[in-house]
């Protein structure tokens, strides 16, 4: 039996966590109470979350990968083993020229979508072709 210090109350010793720094390598909190802590601690910093609020903005988009996720897992659409820009074989993502068309995938590595998003590249006989935003007249 042992006296948890945040409750004072006398439980079993099975109701305490193993803390090795401990004398008798026990928790001096019962897990009912360290529970309560954590949830607490929790609660106070889970206020911002960046997935949760990015769905809510960009629901077609969440929609859309939603639905390429499940085409992949179903055998419905192939994600090749090779970006189709540079035949990097690591990291491919799905990109998305048409958000109205889920299943029109570019597979690119993370590299190449990330370069697509940033400039003004586009792909183009399967490779990524810069094209300037504007031009001399």
């Amino acid at each position: 039996m042992k006296t948890c210090s945040k409750c004072k109350l006398t439980k079993e010793l099975d109701e305490f966590s193993i803390k090795n720094q401990a004398k008798d390598g026990l928790n001096y909190q019962c897990r009912s109470c360290c529970n309560k802590r954590t949830r607490e601690y929790l609660k106070e910093k889970r206020t911002y979350q960046p997935t949760a609020i990015w769905d809510k903005l960009n629901p077609d988009k969440r929609r859309t990968h939603q639905k390429v996720h499940k085409a992949v897992k179903s055998g419905t659409l192939e994600k090749p083993e090779c970006c189709e820009a540079c035949d990097n074989t690591t990291n491919i993502v799905g990109h998305h020229e048409d958000y109205d068309k889920p299943l029109e995938v570019l597979w690119l590595c993370r590299r190449c979508h990330g370069m697509l998003h940033r400039s003004n590249e586009r792909i183009k006989d399967g490779r990524l072709v810069y094209e300037p935003l504007f031009q001399n007249a």
